[in-house]
């Protein structure tokens, strides 16, 4: 299943025993973090992912702004920032609606993809070959009808 453009609330898939974690935004150039649902839903939890026809996506604020990072490299945390950068999203190996985000740059041998760490989304890098494990996501569409 491929994800169609529109807005979302993207969790985390973490193991069982942890709650589920939601990418979250505060205010100007700083970290997106990963906090639990806010009750009642909050707008600061809700993402816009638009393709572009190179194939690549945004994921942007509502009333703007947008997942950016400094550089491609391990360890960079994914900002919110005027200074949107594209992001490659694929469905992982297993189908479903699980996601993986991935930086566009690649290092030698490696996968640069968006994890949660320490309560802030970041990019690490994954070997490329068989069986590795990428960071999974859910994009879960909000309808405002």
């Amino acid at each position: 299943m491929s994800l169609e453009p529109g807005l979302f609330r993207i969790r985390a898939i973490a193991p069982p025993e942890i709650l589920p974690e939601y990418a979250t935004r505060e205010e100007g150039n700083t970290s997106v973090l990963a906090l639990p649902l806010i009750t009642p839903p909050d707008t600061n939890q809700e993402w816009e992912a638009s393709l572009f026809p190179d194939g690549e996506w945004t994921i942007t604020a509502p009333g703007g702004g947008g997942w950016g990072r400094h550089k491609d490299a391990p360890g960079e945390d994914v900002l919110f920032t005027d200074t949107v950068k594209h992001w490659i999203i694929t469905p992982n190996e297993d189908g479903g609606c699980v996601i993986s985000i991935k930086a566009t740059g690649y290092r030698d041998g490696a996968i640069l993809a968006v994890t949660v760490e320490d309560g802030n989304l970041v990019i690490n890098s994954y070997p490329l070959g068989p069986g590795v494990r990428l960071p999974a996501w859910r994009f879960i569409k909000i309808d405002r009808d």
